[in-house]
């Protein structure tokens, strides 16, 4: 694969700045490019789903993209590795100062992934066990947590929740065309099955031939 991109759950604690260096690490001897998969559009769905407000919402997402940042560029400086493609949903050109830099690419109106996008949605409408599964990964994610109201999670939160994983999954499974790369492998830290039974081709649906995904844990 040509590009190797990791993603990062944004909030999650577990990327620190030691854990994203060593996957860099790993991930450079494998791959001649490296990206980073930054979800801060589809984030904004999961605080949606817990009762944010539309300005806590921002505000929330703009810190935890920063803090994110900041990780990764101290890491992409320490290891000295060049042209570092950031890949976000919104235009968030400025990715922070640097010894090392960086490609930033917005892809939120990418028609290449606004194409796809609007496939999942139609695969999520149609298809009942890709709903299901969906539905069913959405709830693992707000599963524990607390609504910002107090009230108990329904499924009304779940729907709009599920937006979060459609989004993501549009922009893995076609990642070399919006990237405009020849090959690319999605990089996580644990096991995704509804991308798993997507290239499986359980639902029906193919991605790209010249995408994939690997585990790093």
């Amino acid at each position: 694969m040509e590009i190797g991109i990791l993603g990062i759950s944004m909030g999650n604690s577990r990327f620190s700045e030691d854990y994203i260096r060593t996957l860099f690490e790993e991930m450079r001897s494998e791959f001649p490019g490296l990206a980073v998969m930054l979800p801060d559009v589809p984030a904004q769905s999961t605080l949606q789903a817990l009762g944010y407000s539309h300005e806590k919402i921002g505000r929330e997402v703009r810190l935890s993209f920063n803090g994110i940042i900041n990780k990764c560029r101290r890491a992409i400086d320490l290891l000295e590795i060049p042209n570092v493609t950031m890949i976000s949903w919104s235009d968030r050109a400025h990715f922070g100062d640097g010894k090392q830099s960086v490609n930033a690419v917005p892809i939120g109106e990418n028609l290449n992934y606004l194409k796809t996008y609007q496939e999942i949605q139609g695969l999520y409408r149609n298809n009942k066990t890709f709903n299901s599964d969906i539905n069913y990964a959405t709830r693992g994610v707000l599963q524990g947590k607390k609504r910002k109201d107090g009230r108990k999670m329904n499924e009304d939160d779940v729907q709009i929740g599920t937006k979060f994983l459609l989004q993501e999954l549009a922009f893995i499974i076609n990642a070399a065309d919006i990237l405009e790369a020849k090959s690319t492998s999605y990089v996580y830290h644990e096991l995704m099955p509804v991308l798993e039974n997507l290239y499986k081709g359980k639902y029906g649906y193919s991605p790209a031939p010249n995408t994939g995904f690997a585990v790093y844990n």
